[in-house]
């Protein structure tokens, strides 16, 4: 009973979508979810080209939330109904991008505080150019 309320509290963030969903995610708890074959969940990588470039997560979707027209732009072209996941280096410009999404409509967005800074200190894999 405890592991079913567990996965359940895990991945609930994945699954609503009628209603706002905000919240944080660890890098441990993002490292279990395989976006692959995700058709409702996307993971957002607000950082710059080149710090994307240099290492990025598999499947991740990069838009730089600095700069400011570009994102809000390309964010607009986005689907609302699906869940983001947000990340960035340390997790202070993922905050600044879940804050902006909320303002264009976004309900279903999770940030992850650690961001790349944490994921890489953890040894999990990334795509490296």
């Amino acid at each position: 009973m405890k592991n079913n309320l567990f996965i359940l509290i895990l991945f609930l963030p994945f699954f609503a979508c009628a209603q706002e969903n905000i919240g944080d995610i660890t890098v441990d708890e993002l490292q279990r979810i395989n976006f692959t074959n995700k058709k409702d969940s996307i993971l957002l990588d607000v950082r710059t080209v080149n710090e994307y470039d240099f290492s990025n997560i598999a499947n991740s979707k990069n838009i730089d939330v600095l700069k400011t027209d570009y994102f809000v732009m390309n964010i607009n072209k986005l689907d609302k109904s699906k869940h983001y996941c947000v990340i960035c280096r340390s997790g202070g410009r993922s905050v600044t991008a879940i804050e902006k999404m909320k303002e264009l409509g976004f309900k279903n967005l999770t940030n992850v505080p650690g961001g790349m800074m944490e994921w890489e200190e953890k040894g999990y894999p990334v795509i490296k150019n």
